[in-house]
């Protein structure tokens, strides 16, 4: 398993830096055919994906646990943005603050996650493992953006500043 999680973070490196991931590559790692989410790591920033082995063909258990690592990675990307965005905005004296900000605003990222369906899901050719991508619907992204504004965060800022590379 930690052998697919390194062939898995690889390939995202990869795609993050821009280069091209060669067949032979996409093949040795299980994704060959996969959907671009799958190797872009998600859709942006009010997305993520989670994968889980499927262990004994049961691919629902899989399909569950792969859906709520990809809710707890969008809340987890959230709250990280929103923390560098803070803290490039302010100097060090209110750190704490911004922490504590970024801190309720990804909770309250977590709270609106839980009801989120699944909108994508993918089983690797060899039928080991499932991918999810969960994508927050527009409704909670319009909440997370009140939070946002309602803590002095221009949510169009922010994601500005997450699709800065």
């Amino acid at each position: 398993m930690k052998r697919y999680m390194l062939y898995f973070v690889s390939a995202l490196f990869f795609v993050g830096c821009g280069t091209h991931i060669s067949e032979e590559a996409l093949q040795k790692t299980g994704l060959k055919g996969a959907p671009s989410w799958v190797i872009e790591g998600g859709v942006g920033l009010y997305s993520g994906i989670g994968d889980a082995p499927i262990i004994d063909g049961n691919v629902n258990f899989a399909r569950t646990e792969a859906t709520a690592a990809a809710r707890a990675e969008v809340s987890k990307q959230i709250g990280v943005k929103v923390t560098s965005y803070l803290n490039k905005q302010t100097d060090r004296k209110n750190k704490t603050l911004n922490e504590q900000v970024a801190g309720k605003i990804g909770e309250n990222a977590q709270k609106y996650l839980t009801n989120t369906q699944p909108a994508g899901f993918w089983i690797n050719d060899s039928g080991t493992r499932v991918y999810v991508l969960v994508k927050l619907a527009d409704k909670e992204v319009e909440a997370i953006k009140k939070n946002l504004m309602d803590n002095q965060i221009d949510p169009k800022e922010l994601e500005a500043f997450a699709n800065e590379k």
